[in-house]
């Protein structure tokens, strides 16, 4: 497996997910990694507006199979950097309807797929993890 999907998720807002996506793009480009940001927050896309001017960024609604299909696109058309999905709270009906869009394409796109699943102290977040995976 060559780049890595990083998909942050913890499908409630509020959580932190677009902190922990911001603060994960420092840490890969301080590394010296070449990276491309999806922002699946449609509604509210404060990553890829922070970005759009320093890294190649994109919205893809995650919500439908066409951004679904926009994703594993864009996955193969970077092959040659990281890619970081900043989901959006609403987000797992979509993983969950088309989600194997993406998953099923990992190994043609010689990619590995790391979840970073954000929480809170509620049990919520707990329950949509396992709704999630």
């Amino acid at each position: 497996m060559d780049k890595a999907i990083y998909m942050v998720g913890g499908s409630k807002g509020g959580v932190g997910k677009s902190m922990v996506t911001m603060a994960l793009i420092h840490f890969l480009t301080a590394r010296g990694e070449a990276v491309v940001v999806v922002d699946a927050d449609t509604s509210n896309p404060d990553v890829m507006q922070n970005y759009e001017k320093e890294i190649p960024c994109e919205g893809v609604n995650l919500d439908d199979a066409d951004g679904w299909i926009r994703l594993v696109n864009l996955c193969d058309e970077n092959a040659d950097k990281t890619v970081i999905v900043n989901t959006a709270a609403r987000n797992n009906q979509g993983v969950g309807a088309y989600g194997v869009t993406l998953s099923g394409t990992l190994d043609e796109l010689k990619r590995r797929l790391v979840t970073l699943w954000v929480v809170n102290r509620q049990r919520d977040s707990l329950e949509l993890l396992q709704d999630f995976l």
